[in-house]
C-alpha cells in the first residue's frame, strides 16, 4: 500500500485505535472467560502441571512416571502456580482461573504480533489488521480461552518469531539472548519449538548471505553470536523441561524422538465424510482442516499472497533480497515448513488442525502480504478511494459474518466450518467431528440446576470428556451427580454425540444443546 494510505510511525489517532481494539478486546475477554466448558485434555494437563510443580520442589517423584512427562510442562506449571497464588475458593474456580491464565496470555500474543506485523509490513494499520483477523478466526478465539497447549504454544511461538524479528533488524548481544530465553520457553511449552532455531539460523545466514554489505557481520562474530544464542537456547531448555534433568541427553533424545513420528494415538475420526484411524490419515488432512474451518475471506487473501510472495521472490536472484523479502522467506518456512515435517514424516495428527495452530500467525501475516497485494492491484487500475472502498466493503462483511458467528453460538463458536465444509451443520456433522473435546458436556450438565432437585443423579456418559466435565460446575451440582457405567443403574445418559440414542422404549430426550438447529450434546432420561 502506499505510504499516503498506511504508515510506520503512528500519532494520536494512531493509538486512539489500536488501544481502544485492545481495550475493547480485553473487556470481552475478562467478561466471557468463565462460560466456556472443560476441554478434554485439561484434566490431565492440570494433573501433569502438579506433578511437575511438586517435582521441582523436590516434594513428590510421582512426575517420573508420567507417560506424558516429555510434552512441555512450562505454562501448566505457570497455571498451576497461580492457582495457588490466587487461592480459588472451589474447584470450579480453579478452572476458571486456568481459562483466565489462557485468555491473558493470548491476548498478549495478539498485541505482540500487532508489533510483529506492524514492522513486516511498515504499517500500524496492516500490524491492527493482522491482529483482528487473529481474533476473528472463531476457531482459535475459542480455544484461546480453554486449549492447555495448543493455543499457549501459538503465543510463546509468536514472541520468539518477533523476537528474532528484532535481532534480525539489529543483532546484538542482548537481543539475542532475549531471543534465547524465549526460544527455550517456547520448547518448555511445546517440543516442536525446536523448530525457532532452526529458523533462526535461517533467518541469519540468509542476512549475511542475501543482505546489503551494511548489514552483513564480520563471519567470526556472526558465528559467535550463533554459538552464544544456541547454548543460552539450550541451558534454558534444559531448565525449563524437568523431564529430562535426571539425564539430560538421553531423555532429551526421547522427548525429541516421541516429536519427531508421534504414533501415540489409536482412535477414530470422521474426515470428509469417511471414518479414519491412525493408520490411515491421510496426507492432506491438515490442509484441509485448516481451510474448511478458516474464514473464507482469509483464504482468498493467502492464495493471494503466495500468488504475490512467488513473484517477488522471483523477480531476483535469491542472494539479493532485501529485508522485507527475507522477512516473507520467514513467514513462508514458518507456514510451511511445520507441515510439511509432518506429512514427510508421517506424524499422526487428529482432532483438527489445532497441532498447527503455531503456524496460524504466518498463515495471516501471508494473507494480509496478499490484501495489500490485491489493493495496490485495484488502486493502480482504478483509485485509492475505490480501492479503499472495495477492500473496506469485503472485511466488513466477513468481520461481521463472523462475530454473527460467535456471538450466536457461544460458548460453542468452535464450531466453526465455512462452506467448504458444507452448506450447513447438519450436512457438516455428517462429514466432520464436531465437539471433539466436549466442550458442550458443561451445558448439559447444567441442565440438572433447575430441573432435577434429586440429592443423587446416576449419569452414564458417552466419554470421559462428560465425567471431567463435572468438575466445572456449581459445587453444589457437582455433588449431586455420580457417574455410572451400567447403563441399568442410570438415570441418565448425556452424550456429546448426537446420533448416539440409547436403546429402549422408556428413553426421553429432555434436554440438547443445540447450534444452528443441531444438537450437539443430548441428555436423556432413562427411567
Amino acid at each position: 500500500m502506499s505510504k499516503d494510505v498506511v504508515t510506520h510511525s503512528m500519532n494520536k489517532k494512531a493509538y486512539l485505535v489500536v488501544g481502544f481494539f485492545f481495550l475493547l478486546y480485553l473487556v470481552i475477554g475478562l467478561s466471557i472467560y468463565r462460560n466456556y466448558g472443560l476441554s478434554w485434555d485439561e484434566s490431565f494437563e492440570r494433573k501433569l502441571g502438579y506433578e511437575t510443580r511438586e517435582y521441582i520442589a523436590g516434594n513428590s517423584q510421582d512426575f517420573l512416571s508420567e507417560r506424558d512427562r516429555y510434552y512441555g510442562q512450562l505454562f501448566n506449571v505457570i497455571k498451576i502456580q497461580a492457582e495457588f497464588t490466587l487461592h480459588s475458593p472451589n474447584y470450579q474456580e480453579v478452572l476458571f482461573v486456568d481459562h483466565l491464565i489462557n485468555f491473558l496470555l493470548f491476548y498478549s500474543s495478539v498485541f505482540v504480533f500487532f508489533l510483529l506485523a506492524k514492522k513486516r509490513f511498515r504499517s500500524w494499520q496492516a500490524g491492527l489488521l493482522s491482529s483482528a483477523f487473529l481474533v476473528l478466526s472463531p476457531v482459535i478465539f475459542s480455544h484461546s480461552f480453554y486449549n492447555p497447549k495448543d493455543t499457549p504454544f501459538l503465543s510463546f511461538f509468536v514472541f520468539a518469531i518477533y523476537t528474532l524479528s528484532l535481532v534480525e533488524d539489529k543483532p546484538g548481544y542482548w537481543r539475542l539472548i532475549l531471543h534465547a530465553l524465549f526460544s527455550a520457553a517456547a520448547i518448555g511449552v511445546r517440543m516442536p519449538g525446536i523448530i525457532i532455531p532452526a529458523l533462526t539460523i535461517f533467518v541469519l545466514l540468509l542476512r549475511q548471505l542475501s543482505g546489503v554489505r551494511a548489514e552483513r557481520l564480520p563471519w567470526l562474530r556472526l558465528l559467535g553470536m550463533l554459538a552464544i544464542y544456541l547454548t543460552v537456547t539450550a541451558a534454558g531448555t534444559i531448565l525449563l523441561y524437568p523431564a529430562v534433568w535426571n539425564d539430560i541427553f538421553n531423555q532429551f533424545l526421547i522427548a525429541f524422538q516421541i516429536f519427531q513420528s508421534f504414533t501415540d494415538w489409536n482412535g477414530s475420526m470422521l474426515f470428509m465424510g469417511q471414518v479414519i484411524r491412525s493408520e490411515n490419515i491421510p496426507w492432506y488432512y491438515l490442509p484441509v482442516s485448516l481451510a474448511t474451518t478458516t474464514p473464507p475471506i482469509y483464504l482468498i487473501f493467502f492464495i493471494a499472497g503466495i500468488v504475490r510472495a512467488v513473484i517477488q521472490l522471483l523477480r531476483r536472484p535469491i542472494l539479493q533480497l532485501d529485508r522485507p523479502k527475507r522477512a516473507l522467506l520467514l513467514d513462508l518456512a514458518w507456514c510451511f515448513g511445520p507441515v510439511i515435517v509432518i506429512i514427510l514424516g508421517k506424524s499422526i495428527v487428529y482432532n483438527s488442525w489445532r497441532h498447527i495452530f503455531f503456524i496460524y500467525p504466518a498463515f495471516l501475516l501471508i494473507a494480509i502480504y496478499g490484501l495489500l497485494g490485491i489493493y495496490s492491484w485495484l488502486r493502480d487500475r482504478w483509485n485509492k478511494n475505490g480501492s479503499l472502498a472495495v477492500s473496506g466493503v469485503l472485511l466488513s462483511i466477513s468481520f461481521i459474518a463472523t462475530i454473527t458467528h460467535v456471538v450466536q453460538t457461544h460458548p460453542l463458536e468452535h464450531l466453526y466450518f465455512n462452506f467448504l465444509a458444507g452448506p450447513n451443520l447438519q450436512t457438516v456433522s455428517q462429514r466432520y467431528d464436531l465437539d471433539y473435546w466436549g466442550l458442550s458436556y458443561r451445558q448439559a450438565l447444567e441442565y440438572f440446576d433447575e430441573n432435577d432437585p434429586s440429592k443423587e443423579i446416576n449419569v452414564k456418559f458417552a466419554n470421559r470428556a462428560g465425567e471431567f466435565s463435572i468438575d466445572i460446575l456449581r459445587p453444589e451440582t457437582r455433588e449431586r451427580i455420580i457417574v455410572v457405567e451400567d447403563m441399568a443403574e442410570a438415570d441418565y445418559y448425556v452424550t456429546n454425540m448426537p446420533n448416539d440414542k440409547p436403546p429402549g422404549e422408556l428413553v426421553e430426550e429432555v434436554y440438547a444443546v443445540t447450534v444452528y438447529g443441531m444438537k450437539i450434546a443430548v441428555v436423556y432420561r432413562l427411567h
